[in-house]
């Protein structure tokens, strides 16, 4: 699948569309998965328009850590998640947007960039919905931090985690099936979010990663279409 390949700020952006308006959603990737998830997608939403912001993530740990905080062993976490969201809200949707008025805007991630879609998602009211996939919300002070927060009106979360996940020695890595479970707790008795899952994938965390993102982003795109058609 083509894609446009963009600078913005020094950050690498690939941008695949499937139609014009409607959904984008912005996604934050280290890996090489970003065309494999894109055809995923088209292949789950036939001819639902949309466009993906694949953004190209170098240093994972720091850029999309929300504060610092210690992972297990000698793992650090630079905490320059603020300045991710504030180039993202001030450079990069502008410079995306600015030719196109989008239906909803969405937000997500695998992994470390599950946890940070999240967090800019209740930290900025900027998005309609998000996908968490396999997200790490074993992440220190986490469960803090979701306690008492607000969610954007009328949005919708999709949440998602492997079944061996949390079937771990490792006991910080073992939190992430409780902790996923409170988190899904809150959005459920949230007033704000009109639609929400969780979803349980077979494998551990890095089982078929571009399978999961796919399936989350059609939800959300797919989910949008559906209120669309039953406002028309």
């Amino acid at each position: 699948m083509h894609a446009e390949e963009i600078i913005i700020s020094s950050v690498k952006c690939s941008i695949y569309k499937n139609g014009t308006g409607a959904s984008i959603i912005y996604y934050f990737t280290s890996h090489n998965e970003a065309e494999a998830v894109a055809s995923r997608l088209r292949k789950l939403t036939g001819k639902i328009p949309w466009t993906l912001v694949c953004i190209h993530v170098q240093s994972w740990n720091d850029t999309l850590s929300p504060w610092k905080a210690k992972g297990s062993g000698d793992e650090t976490f630079g905490g320059m998640g603020n300045g991710t969201l504030s180039w993202l809200l001030g450079k990069c949707i502008p410079e995306v947007e600015k030719d196109c008025a989008y239906e909803k805007r969405f937000i997500g991630g695998y992994s470390l960039a599950g946890l940070f879609s999240l967090w800019a998602f209740i930290q900025s009211g900027m998005f309609c919905g998000v996908a968490s996939v396999s997200g790490s919300l074993w992440f220190e002070g986490w469960d803090e931090y979701i306690k008492d927060k607000k969610y954007p009106a009328e949005s919708i979360v999709y949440l998602s985690l492997g079944l061996k996940e949390e079937k771990t020695k490792n006991p910080l890595m073992a939190l992430v099936g409780e902790r996923t479970r409170i988190q899904y707790e809150y959005i459920m008795r949230s007033p704000d979010v009109k639609d929400h899952i969780l979803e349980w994938n077979n494998g551990g965390h890095f089982t078929e990663p571009d399978i999961r993102t796919a399936k989350a982003f059609a939800w959300l795109i797919k989910n949008n279409s559906l209120s669309e058609k039953s406002t028309s």
